[in-house]
Parts: structure tokens; sequence; C-alpha cells
């Protein structure tokens, strides 16, 4: 949880300050940087996944995970090209911004996501999945 709050706080502090500052070099070097957290957040649902569904249904879940996530890619690039439309490149990256701030947000104000421990230390039970056994 500290890691989810942490790293999109570092994602949506350089999303922000990309359009702030502008400039050639730092508008790209900061845009990288907002995705770094993303990415280990990534790696950590990953592993969460792996580590605290059953061994017989991981297949399953893992797949319908990743069809759902890529059912809204379209959807992601549709609201993108509206909002960059709209609001122009720059305005498009400072609302993605505040969207991230908004989930901090979420996640800090959500208990359960906020006091979650380490991804080694999960199991299904912590989660409140149940098993079958």
């Amino acid at each position: 949880g500290k890691v989810a709050v942490g790293g999109f706080s570092i994602t949506g502090v350089a999303l922000i300050g990309a359009v702030a500052l502008g400039g050639r070099f730092t508008t790209p070097v900061l845009i990288a940087v907002a995705f770094l957290p993303t990415g280990a957040f990534n790696v950590l649902l990953g592993s969460l996944l792996q580590s605290s569904v059953e061994q017989d249904y991981l297949g399953r879940v893992s797949s319908t995970f990743s069809s759902l996530t890529m059912l809204t890619l379209p959807l992601g690039s549709l609201a993108g090209g509206v909002v960059g439309d709209l609001f122009g490149p720059g305005g498009g990256i400072y609302l993605m911004g505040v969207a991230t701030f908004v989930l901090v947000a979420y996640f800090t104000l959500n208990a359960r996501i906020r006091t979650l421990p380490c991804v080694s230390d999960l199991d299904a039970a912590q989660l409140g999945l149940g098993t079958s056994e």
C-alpha cells in the first residue's frame, strides 16, 4: 500500500512538473520518471496475483485479468484522443497527473489498501479471497 501511494505520488508530481516546467529536455525526462513507478506497481500486481491465487485457478485468473486489461486499451486511447483534442497535449498530461492524485487519495483513504503488507507476506486469506481447501 505504501509503495502504491509513494510511487503514484511521484508519478503525479512528475506529470504535472513535465507540463509546468516544459522544455525539450525536462518534459521527456519527467514523463519517463512518471512511468517508472507505474511499471514497478504492475510488477507488484502481477506478483500479488500469482502468489494469492490457487495454483488450479492461476491460468484462468491470469488470462481473465490480461483480457480485461487489454479490453480497456481502446477505451483509454479514445479517451486520450478526446482529452487531447479538448485540452491539447499539455492539458491531457496535466489531467493525467491530477487523476493520479485522485488515485493516491483513494489509496490513502482506503485503509485496506494503505495497510497492505509486502507482496511476499500476503496470502489469499489476507486478501479476503478464501480458499477451496
